[in-house]
């Protein structure tokens, strides 16, 4: 069978080959969740029959959940909801020690974001402000304005590549 990387329509399908299980594993991401369902070769008579099957389901769950933006489109700039590992609670604004030029460790709040396709980095220097709190509260709000940015260079890009925008302002 020829390679299936790079096929829109099987996309999101992945083989597997092991001892107790073989067959194919469908995963479709929508809202922060990943939804997915195994197509076991037994269950559907063959290799061929079951890759069929797990399209078809794919296909149809895709119909039902459409993505919240335009498949055609570019990404949207930033997730809405923080990953699991994220101690702070605020996507791109992490807690870390930096290593100042002169040798000094500084903890401090460091904020991730992209503008103009380049990503940047601010950091809040927990001594700066006098407490975590306040140096967080800084870091969330700086994050924030970014965020608004990095919207509105997204939706200018959509509406360049001619993509009807709506939504957040």
């Amino acid at each position: 069978m020829a390679s299936q990387r790079g096929t829109a329509r099987l996309k999101g399908i992945s083989r597997m080959d092991f001892a107790r299980a073989t067959g194919w594993y469908v995963r479709v991401y929508r809202q922060g969740k990943t939804h997915a369902k195994f197509f076991s070769d037994n269950q559907y008579d063959g290799k061929a029959q079951a890759l069929q099957q797990a399209i078809a389901y794919k296909t149809e769950y895709e119909h039902r959940h459409p993505p919240d933006y335009p498949p055609d489109a570019p990404r949207p700039p930033f997730r809405t909801k923080p990953q699991r590992n994220n101690k702070t609670g605020i996507n791109g604004v992490s807690e870390t020690v930096h290593t100042t030029r002169s040798g000094e460790r500084r903890r401090c709040f460091s904020v991730y974001y992209t503008l103009d396709g380049a990503p940047r980095n601010k950091r809040f220097y927990i001594d700066d402000y006098g407490s975590r709190a306040a140096a967080l509260a800084e870091a969330k709000q700086f994050r924030q304005e970014m965020e608004r940015e990095m919207w509105r260079a997204y939706q200018r890009r959509l509406r360049e590549n001619g993509h009807h925008v709506s939504g957040r302002s």
